[in-house]
């Protein structure tokens, strides 16, 4: 598909990279343009679309998620139109003003728009979160769901990382990431369900995978138990995989304070010491 790129030199790649993002960029703006257009005539309805939403679906050929960042980036253009200035000179973009959109008011739109230029998203979600508290946290929950992973997959954590000397496991680097690093949390609890090939539905053909018991954990956690944890990620980074999820960092601290605490793990740590032949009596 790309092969007439490969005979292009480094130079003529970089330029027209920057030549096809600044396309990318103008064409995006046009479409802005063209939805807010749409919308105040309602050609949608004449086009036989019950919302504008539906239109950006089916006419258009938009996702679901990229239908609403441009309709609401268009409602919130023609109702502010300084957000399109910005939004040309990529000072926002999509996701900070689908964001923020509805929390500016002709009040305080200076304010805000000042606030999240060239911000990143979770920079803007934090910003979004000062203006509009929430009156009560949501409740902790912990929901078990069950999946299917390879075979081949190794297992959570467990404490083998414990018992290397500040060597990372090699398996380590094989996991597969889940969760994300927000406040809230999709914790893994792996426990085992069946460990034998299962066969797909549709198909018959037998799958090397077997079934994993998990439970999504959703919890509202302060800014300084996020600190801790970019800590704790940053001190153990020898002992975890690449960019480790939040189940596995949660896993690894879990592992930690049983092995250096548990009353038993330190009785065998004890017999271990006076085992070892540099103790042994001459």
């Amino acid at each position: 598909m790309f092969e007439s790129l490969r005979s292009l030199s480094d130079s003529q790649i970089i330029t027209g990279s920057k030549v096809s993002r600044a396309q990318e960029h103008s064409g995006l703006l046009s479409m802005i343009g063209f939805i807010v257009e749409t919308e105040r005539r309602e050609l949608f309805l004449r086009s036989g679309y019950s919302s504008l939403f539906d239109y950006c679906m089916k006419e258009l050929g938009y996702s679901e998620s990229q239908a609403m960042r441009r309709i609401t980036a268009a409602r919130c253009v023609a109702k502010f139109p300084e957000v399109f200035e910005l939004l040309k000179v990529n000072e926002v973009n999509l996701g900070t003003i689908s964001r923020v959109s509805k929390l500016l008011t002709p009040e305080n739109r200076g304010s805000v728009l000042e606030s999240i230029r060239k911000k990143s998203l979770r920079e803007v979600e934090a910003i979004v979160a000062e203006h509009a508290p929430i009156a009560t946290f949501p409740r902790d929950r912990v929901r078990t769901i069950v999946t299917r992973v390879p075979l081949g997959q190794p297992p959570a954590l467990g404490e083998i990382h414990l018992r290397n000397e500040g060597e990372k496991d090699p398996t380590l680097e094989r996991s597969v990431t889940d969760g994300n690093h927000s406040d809230s949390s999709a914790v893994a609890a792996d426990e085992f369900l069946e460990d034998s090939p299962t066969k797909e539905p549709s198909t018959g053909v037998v799958a090397n995978q077997r079934l994993e018991r998990r439970a999504r954990i959703e919890f509202t956690a302060r800014q300084e138990l996020i600190e801790k944890l970019e800590r704790v990620r940053a001190l153990a980074s020898h002992r975890l995989p690449a960019c480790p999820s939040m189940g596995q960092l949660i896993d690894f601290m879990a592992d930690y304070v049983i092995h250096r605490e548990d009353p038993r793990k330190r009785h065998e740590r004890r017999q271990a010491r006076r085992m070892r032949p540099d103790k042994a009596p001459d």
